[in-house]
């Protein structure tokens, strides 16, 4: 029996497949907006994370079966935390480096050594996330 991709408990809901990058896009475009208006997004952040620690739980687990059955290890094998700088994460979104310091400083990133480091799959989210919204 196919479990749907949204249950409700009570007191809770059980977000699974599609919904949880649904709701990965809808809470990330929440906490933009509550950014730009200057309400703080630390709570935000914490729900951010545990979506996507979740969403890539699962991925992971499928990585793990196609990994186990390749027989070599081609260029494109990436890990689950690819940290890439502010410089780059610019060029990702098409944003100045600044702005990408401020995506960073609102939860996107974190700081290592005095300069800000972003997670290139939350970067190409965001990017995302941007060009739908456009």
């Amino acid at each position: 029996m196919t479990r749907p991709p949204v249950q409700h408990f009570a007191g809770a809901v059980l977000l699974q497949g599609q919904a949880l990058q649904d709701a990965y896009y809808l809470v990330s475009a929440g906490i933009r907006a509550a950014s730009r208006n200057g309400y703080p997004t630390q709570r935000f952040e914490e729900i951010r994370r545990a979506i996507r620690a979740a969403d890539m739980a699962l991925r992971r687990h499928g990585d793990v079966v196609s990994i186990a059955s390749q027989s070599d290890w081609g260029s494109d094998d990436e890990s689950a935390v690819d940290p890439i700088d502010t410089a780059e994460a610019a060029r990702i979104l098409g944003l100045s480096l600044r702005s990408c310091q401020r995506l960073a400083h609102a939860g996107l990133g974190r700081r290592v050594g005095g300069r800000w480091v972003l997670d290139r799959g939350l970067v190409v989210a965001e990017a995302a996330a941007r060009k739908e919204s456009a």
